[in-house]
């Protein structure tokens, strides 16, 4: 009875913030949409020694379907491979500069370069090693109504690497979109991702850009999402449509993947309000379900698990993926052990795209 009792008082805030992301989730997904003319679009792809991806990048921006008017800037930031090739075609709508030499290279400074650069109102952000349904823009746009200002879009991940690496991938990547759409649902967004952003300009402009975290070395995105909520705790919404995701691709090794959470790891010190960092504890108590199971009452995690399925089953299937229990089962129970090694070596400095990044750049 004692085991019993301690683990009901231990799961009560992660179980709970379960129903609540379910709930924040299912408002997500059924949203009243309220129909505005179209607007037009800029597509800003910032890109840093990615010679591999940017052929296959082109041909998928090659494909998008387009309004007259829309534009995709794609910003060199400062490249020391080669970049595109001279030979590459590119469509009409798109645009390639180079981020200029007295410009300190970063990737919030190439996506201020390019929206410097846009004539449109609305600006949507994506990476160089990302590709896309034809429709994506056209579905992204759709849910704009009046009062919106950032819209989150959702990134699946192409599953790559060993069979524990992919498991990892496949299912971290969904339960971050529930955590996107239900924390944005209940009106307390706290995850988003740069591959699948799309905000106002003129909102981006309110709060400064990303002047108020330019020294974090990343955070182009969730920090932008947390200044826009201190401005306005209302218009910003996520979308889950067939046909909005983008499809990133995922690491080979364990080693990118932690080196890819430890930049992650570095803007949640940048999360502010009450209920949203009740919601950030909820969350972290989560992760810790699988260990508190085992030594009270694993028939808790057992029932969790399963309600969980069903939930990350539902958001697999509009993505045309399925659930494999054991792999599920695999993922739940050590996910908890990477998250750990992680946060281990998240105080070194490390090498992204050629630029060393230190622990207290990271950090401030």
């Amino acid at each position: 009875m004692l085991a019993l009792a301690v683990s009901i008082a231990l799961l009560t805030l992660p179980f709970l913030v379960f129903l609540f992301l379910t709930f924040g989730t299912i408002k997500s997904l059924n949203s009243t949409r309220r129909a505005i003319d179209p607007v037009n679009v800029t597509v800003i792809i910032p890109f840093r020694n990615e010679k591999a991806t940017l052929p296959e990048l082109i041909r998928s921006l090659n494909k998008l379907e387009l309004l007259a008017g829309d534009e995709i800037l794609l910003i060199d930031d400062q490249s020391d491979d080669g970049g595109i090739a001279a030979d590459v075609v590119l469509r009409d709508e798109i645009s390639v500069f180079r981020l200029p030499d007295n410009i300190q290279g970063s990737k919030k400074a190439a996506i201020t370069f390019g929206i410097e650069k846009s004539t449109n109102a609305w600006i949507i952000t994506s990476d160089a090693d990302c590709t896309f349904f034809p429709g994506w823009v056209n579905t992204m746009r759709t849910r704009i109504s009046p009062g919106t200002r950032m819209l989150i879009g959702p990134v699946i991940t192409a599953t790559r690497g060993h069979y524990f690496l992919r498991v990892l991938q496949k299912y971290e990547g969904i339960c971050l979109h529930v955590l996107s759409a239900g924390s944005a649902g209940l009106k307390l967004p706290l995850l988003c991702s740069g591959a699948n952003l799309m905000f106002s300009k003129e909102a981006w402009k309110e709060v400064g850009g990303y002047a108020s975290h330019i020294g974090v070395s990343s955070g182009d995105d969730v920090l932008l999402l947390n200044d826009l909520w201190k401005n306005s705790r209302n218009g910003i919404t996520m979308t889950s449509d067939p046909g909005s995701e983008v499809l990133t691709k995922g690491v080979n090794s364990f080693r990118e993947w932690s080196l890819q959470r430890s930049r992650w790891m570095s803007k949640s010190s940048h999360v502010i309000g009450f209920s949203r960092n009740l919601l950030s504890i909820g969350i972290l108590c989560w992760i810790l379900i699988p260990l508190t199971a085992v030594f009270f009452y694993w028939k808790i995690f057992l029932i969790l698990f399963i309600t969980e399925a069903i939930l990350v089953s539902w958001l697999l299937h509009r993505f045309n993926q399925k659930i494999q229990l054991h792999s599920w089962f695999l993922f739940r129970f050590f996910y908890l052990f990477s998250i750990i090694t992680v946060m281990l070596r998240s105080k070194s400095s490390l090498q992204w795209k050629g630029r060393t990044i230190s622990a207290e750049r990271r950090s401030k």
